[in-house]
């Protein structure tokens, strides 16, 4: 299983999916204009990383600073994969460092935390 690694763009984030040392991340802007397209990949990959790293403690770290609502989509998507697998060694982090107002990124958190309740999601401020 290689590892991903995407530069960010005007419309998509950065994406990390690092096998080696466990760590998923996303950060930036995600409004591509064709979300699911540019997600497959990375779903592809994460459904296999799940099936192989049970055991193993991964970060999965979330710094968007604005997503369209089909990112969203995917975002649960991605929560789902974790979710139905129970994994235990998940540690996701969401970073809100942009806008102390930025509620949406909070209103994002929170409705995560409340579809998911058995992951454990942590809001970083600042």
């Amino acid at each position: 299983m290689e590892d991903i690694y995407l530069e960010s763009s005007d419309y998509t984030p950065r994406v990390v999916l690092n096998r080696t040392d466990n760590i998923i991340e996303f950060t930036g802007k995600s409004y591509p204009s064709n979300t699911f397209e540019f997600f497959d990949p990375i779903m592809k990959w994460l459904k296999e990383y799940i099936k192989i790293s049970q055991d193993e403690v991964t970060v999965v770290k979330f710094n968007l600073i604005y997503i369209n609502s089909s990112t969203n989509q995917v975002l649960f998507e991605i929560f789902d994969l974790f979710y139905e697998e129970k994994r235990e060694n998940l540690k996701i982090i969401f970073f809100n460092d942009h806008d102390e107002d930025d509620y949406e990124e909070d209103e994002l958190f929170e409705d995560l935390s409340e579809e998911f309740p058995d992951l454990d999601i942590q809001l970083v401020r600042g």
